[in-house]
């Protein structure tokens, strides 16, 4: 016999169950055409579920977009970069370890570069803007800008320009991803998202990133 409380918590499982399902959906959808183009009809159709059932649990179609990108953003990325592990060790391994984490979200998770592009030209950072005003992701997307300040204060790093160097070293881990659609044709039968050759990636990544930073005085 079921009681009223396993109803209840059997209600919740299921609850959870399909916002996570609208929410894998929607993740997929919006990587692909950004919030503008996306159909909540298409989300609903992949999801098995009404559209009024996913009002039900997301306002509106803004509402689950921005839900998406918390969930990328602070569940995803903020796994993966571990940013208070990084915060208590040294700058120079700090900052690897961390490359070598944002090339491995960035290979298991290819839906957050493409929402991140989309939400740049449709939206010029609009909806961005809000996941980034929490401290929380001041916490995680400030963490190479404090890894770069605190090797400079320690001598290992030269001096360099924090935020002109995170964009590049965003860039130097991210555009191999974005990129891959165009330049798959450049070097056409390379195994560019095999495992292996990822590795192979991160490795040259962190060995031109080290060596830009690199306080080379120190050792004179």
């Amino acid at each position: 016999m079921v009681t009223k409380a396993g109803k209840a918590a059997k209600q919740v499982r299921d609850a959870e169950a399909t916002k996570t399902a609208i929410l894998d959906a929607a993740e997929a959808e919006f990587a692909q055409y950004g919030l503008n183009a996306a159909k909540t009809e298409e989300i609903a159709a992949k999801t098995g579920v009404t559209k009024a059932m996913i009002y039900y649990y997301f306002k509106s179609k803004e509402d689950l977009y921005v839900a998406v990108l918390e969930r990328v953003f602070f569940g995803r990325y903020m796994d993966s970069i571990q940013p208070e592990e990084l915060e208590q060790l040294p700058p120079e391994e700090a900052l690897e370890k961390l490359i070598r984490r944002q090339i491995a979200t960035d290979f298991h998770h290819p839906h957050l570069n493409p929402i991140q592009i989309h939400e740049a030209l449709q939206n010029q950072g609009k909806y961005y803007k809000h996941v980034l005003s929490s401290d929380r992701a001041q916490q995680v997307f400030g963490i190479v800008t404090r890894i770069l300040e605190r090797g400079i204060a320690e001598g290992c790093f030269r001096k360099l320009h924090p935020q002109h160097t995170v964009m590049n070293i965003l860039g130097a881990c991210n555009f191999y991803f974005t990129a891959y659609e165009n330049f798959k044709y450049l070097w056409q039968g390379a195994p560019l998202l095999d495992p292996e050759t990822v590795e192979q990636h991160a490795q040259e990544v962190v060995d031109l990133i080290l060596a830009g930073v690199r306080n080379y005085e120190i050792n004179k």
